[in-house]
């Protein structure tokens, strides 16, 4: 169920993604890439998903979801984001492991929804 994601993770995750550099504090794995490319019609890099992510977390009691039993050593939120593709704002379904280090997570899904757009 939704909830209010919590204060120190998003923080935490946003200064992460406005500071951090890909490969070294951001992880994003290959497929999670290339399904972002495929969802935004190969119109986008795989850097331009940062700008997205920090405007959905940066609304205030942003919402999303703890999502257990990740096998990243860390904790995981998924949430949704709106990116534009070919002239439409699309909803996209976004999950991140903030790791236990507090110095790098990891993008686990940045696509469009799999299982509709009304629940995480």
């Amino acid at each position: 169920m939704e909830a209010p994601i919590p204060n120190d993770w998003v923080s935490t995750v946003l200064r992460i993604l406005r500071n951090g550099h890909f490969g070294r504090d951001i992880l994003y794995p290959k497929g999670v890439s290339d399904r972002w490319d495929i969802d935004t019609l190969g119109t986008t890099f795989s850097w331009d998903v940062r700008d997205p992510l920090i405007q959905a977390l940066s609304v205030p009691n942003v919402v999303g979801m703890f999502v257990h039993d990740q096998p990243e050593p860390g904790a995981t939120y998924a949430f949704w984001f709106y990116f534009k593709v070919a002239d439409e704002a699309r909803k996209f379904y976004g999950k991140i492991c903030l790791y236990h280090d507090k110095v790098k997570i990891k993008l686990l899904s940045t696509h469009l929804p799999n299982k509709g757009e009304e629940h995480l």
